[in-house]
């Protein structure tokens, strides 16, 4: 598990990378990964690599990409599928199928969401679900399974970073002179990742925005945060 994200304004960028590895000798196998999404989450990329071959995805039905998936794990073939659901809570699930044993498979999320503020502070939290709790599946043995998960995360202020609380484990690996920029790293579970910071123009409107390499088309975003300060006459 490695998870990197950008911090900027309102808006989180946060690149979700998975490697999977089949020890099987004989058997292939499935995996299927969940996590929640608010409503205002946006799965903007997602890829897989296994092996040497990058399989890129695009957006269809989901009864056209159920068969395609089947279609390859019935001919013998890899294959990958997001499905985003409202059943109870809004998830994604990812489905990798028919890894093949002694294979490697990397599959590549890039996710948009808007970050709350609460108490003043922008809120950066991730899931739990982001990672393996084994012990849900009856697993009590640590050693059983083991993985490595580790997250980065980028502060891009405007103005200067005032106040930061850090998840447990966390450190500041790295920051600029003006405090504008921060870099947060941890590379010890822990099954709370909250992160709350503070800037000096975090209240003053901002407007970011994003081209698309493949177009001239340009994506805004406006951001506005309320406070709730007495007003001085």
């Amino acid at each position: 598990m490695d998870i990197k994200a950008e911090l900027r304004g309102s808006t989180a960028v946060t690149n979700v990378e998975l490697t999977y590895f089949n020890p099987n000798a004989e058997n292939p196998m499935e995996c299927t990964y969940v996590f929640p999404l608010e409503k205002t989450t946006i799965l903007s990329r997602f890829e897989a690599i296994i092996d040497d071959t990058v399989v890129f995805t695009k957006v269809t039905e989901k009864e056209t990409a159920q068969e395609k998936y089947d279609d390859a794990i019935a001919s013998g073939n890899a294959a990958v599928m997001a499905e985003r659901s409202k059943k109870q809570e809004e998830t994604m699930t990812i489905k990798l199928g028919n890894l093949l044993p002694g294979q490697n498979a990397t599959l590549k999320a890039t996710i948009v969401s808007q970050l709350e503020v609460v108490g003043g502070h922008y809120a950066f939290v991730l899931p739990v679900a982001f990672y393996p709790d084994y012990k849900k599946h009856g697993i009590r043995e640590a050693s059983t399974f083991i993985y490595e998960f580790k997250y980065e995360v980028n502060i891009v202020a405007g103005g200067s970073i005032s106040n930061l609380s850090l998840p447990m484990n966390a450190v500041v690996s790295g920051t600029d002179e003006k405090k504008t920029r921060m870099t947060i790293t941890c590379t010890e579970l822990s099954r709370t990742i909250d992160l709350y910071y503070r800037t000096a123009d975090m209240f003053v409107p901002q407007l970011l925005y994003a081209t698309s390499p493949d177009s001239d088309k340009v994506a805004c975003i406006a951001s506005l945060v309320p406070t709730f300060d007495p007003v001085k006459p």
